[in-house]
């Protein structure tokens, strides 16, 4: 795995929040604000409203006896603390209900990431019934495969309806309909090319 950082913090901010300084295989890793960003955005509190950063700011004082206030957690999620304490990440992570390791390893902030936008996709209830569904008409090594779609359905209504019918049909239909799929990829494929 390569890393590269970029050398200037201006290149950080796109549009007034912050973007990744550093790539990893091409790819912008999330810096430790949009990480604590995802965590309020994503894990809410049981009457589906978001978490204060007074109400986190305030768990994570108790909780691990340092000083905490929600300016700081602001400061957090726009990368303007370059170094926040252990005992601060270690409260955020306790709060969320997350490994401490999604803040300080990146492959475990993925791997964390997809487990929380699976769960929250989770909380609807049609969502719930077609992952039922497709762990039942796969094969028991395919649960990686079911939680990725299952996390791509999140926001994507038509997504979940193109399964639900995909799942409804017989064999013969199913072949019919993945070869429409394929063609419709196809030129799209070519379209796009054409561009």
């Amino acid at each position: 795995m390569t890393c590269v950082a970029r050398p200037t913090k201006e290149d950080a901010v796109e549009g007034g929040n912050p973007v990744s300084t550093v790539e990893q295989e091409g790819r912008k890793l999330p810096t430790l604000g949009q990480r604590i960003y995802f965590l309020f955005e994503r894990i809410r509190r049981p009457d589906g409203e978001k978490w204060t950063h007074e109400q986190v700011a305030t768990f994570v004082a108790e909780k691990m006896g340092v000083s905490m206030g929600r300016q700081y957690i602001s400061v957090l999620i726009r990368d303007r603390k370059a170094n926040p304490s252990r005992a601060h990440l270690q409260g955020l992570a306790m709060f969320f209900g997350v490994s401490a390791a999604y803040f300080f390893d990146d492959e475990k902030s993925a791997e964390i990431a997809r487990q929380v936008e699976v769960a929250v996709a989770l909380r609807d209830p049609r969502t719930r019934q077609l992952a039922l569904r497709l762990l039942q008409a796969t094969e028991p090594s395919d649960v990686s495969l079911v939680a990725d779609v299952v996390g791509a359905i999140g926001d994507r209504p038509a997504l979940r309806h193109a399964l639900e019918v995909l799942l409804s049909l017989d064999d013969a239909r199913l072949q019919a309909a993945v070869d429409v799929l394929k063609g419709v990829t196809a030129a799209t494929g070519s379209q796009d090319a054409a561009s």
